[in-house]
């Protein structure tokens, strides 16, 4: 736990230090690696963090499938859980938890109850490694929402700079199918994420 909280924090640091007009031009290919993959194009549903302080930017994330019809939900934390709630456009956020932009109250909360449903979420993430193990923020809350659903196919975002060769992780630490850099796409088999 220790050794996974030094490598956050290095790596945050990194990405902080990281110029903005370098983290836009880096979001911007992100996002257009995201857009041109099969299973974003398919998805009915999007599940999308709005990005906080350094991380890859996703409004154009955002914008793309809105324009697509998507059904696009962001999460809002409510106590040791998210909840994912479908905003229709900028104007369904407000400042929530440590200031980042969630979903109003009013927002209708996403209910994953009609099969055959293509959904697709998006992950934010500090750091990586290409086996596709991921460490978050440290609350665990995409751990426990996606744990059991296998239905739901997973990518998380990031930096070049946030991808190691091998980090620590545990058992309810769960694998993004792949993970999507300016340079790269990392994918897992689905298999190896139980």
């Amino acid at each position: 736990m220790e050794r996974k909280k030094h490598i956050r924090e290095a790596i945050i640091r990194k990405r902080d230090a990281m110029p903005e007009e370098e983290r836009h031009e880096k979001s911007l290919r992100i996002a257009e690696k995201i857009k041109d993959l099969p299973v974003y194009q398919k998805a009915h549903v999007l599940l999308i963090y709005r990005n906080f302080r350094s991380e890859v930017e996703t409004e154009v994330i955002f914008d793309d499938a809105w324009k697509r019809n998507k059904t696009v939900c962001a999460p809002r934390v409510e106590g040791n859980e998210i909840r994912f709630c479908q905003v229709r456009s900028r104007e369904d956020f407000e400042s929530g938890v440590w200031g980042i932009q969630e979903p109003k109250m009013s927002c209708p909360v996403f209910r994953e109850a009609e099969k055959g449903v293509d959904i697709f979420a998006i992950l934010p993430g500090t750091v990586f490694d290409k086996k596709g193990r991921r460490i978050g923020y440290g609350g665990g809350y995409y751990d426990r929402y996606l744990e059991g659903r296998e239905n739901i196919r997973t990518a998380a975002l990031g930096f070049d700079i946030q991808v190691l060769d091998k980090i620590p992780s545990g058992p309810f630490d769960v694998c993004p199918e792949m993970i999507v850099t300016e340079s790269h796409i990392y994918m897992q088999r689905r298999e190896e994420h139980v």
